[in-house]
């Protein structure tokens, strides 16, 4: 019964028909490398933010909903998900499990999976990704930091995409004493009253920066713990290159004079290299003499 279950919502996935508003729109969704678990039927706050992807939660594919009887099978609900979704241009995903938590996402340990099995080049995607609000007392400014600082590194060891769990708060969401993951709208993309929150920024921000890039090489890296301390990054998109930089440590050498610096709110300034001071929260820097 499972295995026809599954074979049915692969089918589900595969042939629902898509009415995108366009080709080249199609396109960017391929390309882009953020997505949402799930978007909840917020598709529009979804796309704001620069997102094209989605990985259904439980909720649409969980037995009780789409086999509320043993052998009868009701896809209504998963039919105008997905059909909605593709109204929006995004592209739906079965669920796949998350490979860690932290900023860093496991990512190293996973990497060394993939090596110690030959395949080192595989690309990978990260379909279950939360900034924790659990146990650190921190402002949502400060979520937003650890979000960008997340989401660079994957960008910049290998990951192709990347879904964000929370985009809203879930409306039954169980607390943590009732046995739940003790998330709050600290830490989700879209507030309680419906209006962006830092994560959001940082997460289009990151999305509209880096977009299309082409090569990535990794100038400094340091991570402690949960945390990663530093992060320095060249992306380089054909004869565009932006430097992407946090932690203590100095400017790369080839950074001199007039740049352009964006925050992960999105903006930017133009300053000379030498007035410029690395902290925890990501800037990106394009040389512009």
């Amino acid at each position: 019964m499972r295995r026809v279950l599954l074979l049915m919502i692969i089918i589900l996935l595969l042939f629902v028909p898509a009415t995108f508003t366009s080709e080249i729109e199609f396109q960017e969704g391929l390309n882009s490398f953020f997505g949402f678990m799930p978007a909840g039927f917020d598709f529009e706050h979804a796309r704001q933010a620069e997102g094209y992807w989605d990985r259904p939660f439980f909720e649409l594919f969980e037995w009780g909903i789409i086999e509320p009887e043993e052998g009868f099978f009701n896809f209504r609900m998963t039919d105008e998900y997905v059909r909605r979704a593709q109204r929006y241009g995004f592209h739906t995903l079965a669920n796949i499990h998350s490979i860690g938590h932290g900023e860093h996402l496991n990512i190293p340990t996973f990497k060394r999976f993939l090596s110690r099995n030959n395949a080192s080049e595989k690309p990978f995607w990260i379909t279950e990704v939360q900034i924790e609000d659990r146990i650190d007392k921190k402002t949502p400014r400060e979520y937003a930091d650890s979000l960008a600082r997340s989401y660079i590194f994957a960008l910049a060891n290998g990951a192709e995409k990347l879904f964000y769990v929370n985009l809203r708060l879930p409306e039954h969401l169980p607390s943590e004493a009732e046995g739940g993951p003790g998330f709050s709208d600290l830490s989700t993309l879209i507030d309680l009253s419906g209006q962006p929150t830092p994560l959001f920024y940082a997460q289009r921000t990151i999305a509209l920066k880096l977009a299309n890039f082409q090569k990535i090489k990794k100038i400094k890296e340091k991570i402690r713990g949960k945390i990663i301390l530093e992060g320095q990054y060249r992306f380089i998109n054909d004869d565009r290159v932006i430097y992407v930089l946090w932690g203590k440590g100095r400017l790369p050498s080839e950074i001199k004079g007039k740049v352009k610096v964006a925050d992960i709110s999105g903006s930017e300034k133009i300053l000379t290299s030498g007035s410029i001071r690395l902290t925890s929260s990501p800037i990106f820097i394009e040389i512009i003499e």
